[in-house]
C-alpha cells in the first residue's frame, strides 16, 4: 500500500514523501486496516558493499535531495552538516572490507562522511574527507580506510559532517574493499 506521509523530518501537511506498507487483503478479498510504520516494507535482499553502488540507494535519510544532469546522471545534492543516509541490509559477509572509497564532488570547502553499523551513533569504521574538487559536479574518487572490523549483514549510516550551514559536496556512489 503506498501512501503519502508527513514523517521525515520537517514534514508535515505541504512536506510530505512517498511510502509503503506491505499488507494481505482480508479472505472476503477486502482491504485491512493498514497500520503506517517507520521501517515500511521488509527488504527483498541484501546489499553487496563489494560493487559500486549509487549514492542515491537509500532506505532513509534526513536533509539530502537528489539531482539529476546528462553529464553526471542521478546523484545526492545538498549535503549540510548533520544530514545522513541509512542503507539497509548491506551484507559484509565474513570477511571484513579494508578500505572504503567514495565519488564526490565540491565547490567549496567539501567535508567528512562517517561510516556507521546499524545507528547513527553505531560503531564508526571509516571517515572519507571529501575536499574542494572544484565544482559540484568535478567528480573525485576519496580511498580511506576501513578502521575497525566487520562482518555479517548491517543498516549502514553515511553521516555528513562539515561546517555548519553551507553545503559541503555531492555524492555520486559509494563502495567497499576487501584488498
Amino acid at each position: 500500500f503506498f501512501y503519502h506521509t508527513g514523517k521525515l523530518p520537517g514534514g508535515g501537511g505541504f512536506g510530505r514523501s512517498v511510502a509503503v506498507e506491505e499488507f494481505q487483503f482480508n479472505k472476503d478479498g477486502s482491504f485491512p486496516i493498514i497500520h503506517h510504520t517507520n521501517e515500511g516494507v521488509r527488504p527483498i535482499g541484501t546489499l553487496n558493499p563489494y560493487q559500486r553502488t549509487e549514492a542515491e540507494t537509500i532506505a532513509w535519510a534526513a536533509g539530502v535531495k537528489t539531482e539529476n544532469s546528462r553529464k553526471s546522471g542521478v546523484y545526492v545534492s545538498e549535503i549540510h552538516d548533520g544530514d545522513y543516509i541509512k542503507v539497509r541490509e548491506v551484507d559484509f559477509g565474513s570477511s571484513s572490507p579494508t578500505a572504503f572509497t567514495v565519488c564526490a564532488a565540491s565547490a567549496l570547502q567539501g567535508g567528512q562522511i562517517e561510516v556507521h553499523l546499524d545507528s547513527l551513533s553505531g560503531q564508526n569504521i571509516a571517515v572519507a574527507t571529501v575536499p574542494n574538487t572544484g565544482d559540484w559536479e568535478k567528480w573525485q574518487k576519496i580511498r580511506t580506510d576501513v578502521t575497525q572490523k566487520v562482518t555479517g549483514k548491517h543498516d549502514v549510516f553515511f553521516a555528513f559532517k562539515g561546517f555548519k550551514g553551507t553545503k559541503l559536496f555531492n555524492l555520486d556512489w559509494w563502495r567497499f574493499w576487501l584488498d
